[in-house]
């Protein structure tokens, strides 16, 4: 977990440039609802090197939380994220495509339960999903509003059998956001 982190840090703290582009943000800060984070994901984008003036390569980083009790139990549900775009076309709308990988901890509390003397306790589970990314991303030239759609489909890891197994689900983007 901990090399995650600085593997975000180091791959955004360093501004890799082929071509300088001061008409553009190269920050965006969004929320994308029902992307690879699920219901929603509070993300951070960066533009890390653009090859031509309609050709941009990205990075992004995002961060998810749910929390549930059902029955007995609480669950606490993080998810984190890594995505790298290629942006092709010139402003305001622009091709979006890129893959993207999700780390999911999922942390079970149980509640005890008297009738069976389970005295309780916590249980963690990873889980590990998979994204494509085809969409569009929308931003007029020196405005600072963000939206972009998508088609996202996962390639989930399931905990219903052992050793895991993966399945494939449709699933689609909605972001707006802000740029710097």
């Amino acid at each position: 977990m901990k090399s995650f982190f600085l593997f975000g840090f180091l791959f955004f703290a360093q501004t890799i440039s082929a071509q300088k582009d001061s008409s553009s943000n190269k920050n965006a800060v969004y929320i994308e609802l029902m992307g690879i984070g699920g219901a929603y994901s509070i993300n951070y984008d960066r533009i890390l090197s653009q090859f031509s003036p309609s050709v941009k390569f990205a990075g992004r980083l995002g961060y998810s939380y749910y929390g549930a009790k059902l029955w007995q139990t609480q669950y606490s549900i993080h998810n984190l994220m890594v995505e790298f775009n290629l942006l092709v076309g010139k402003k305001p709308l622009q091709f979006e495509t890129g893959f993207g990988y999700m780390r999911t901890l999922n942390q079970k509390e149980q509640v005890p339960l008297y009738m069976q003397g389970n005295p309780g306790g916590y249980n963690f589970v990873t889980y590990n999903s998979f994204s494509v990314r085809l969409g569009m991303r929308h931003q007029k030239p020196g405005k600072r509003f963000l939206f972009k759609l998508a088609f996202t489909p996962l390639y989930i890891e399931t905990d219903l059998y052992y050793p895991a197994q993966y399945m494939l689900q449709p699933w689609g983007a909605t972001s707006i956001g802000y740029s710097f």
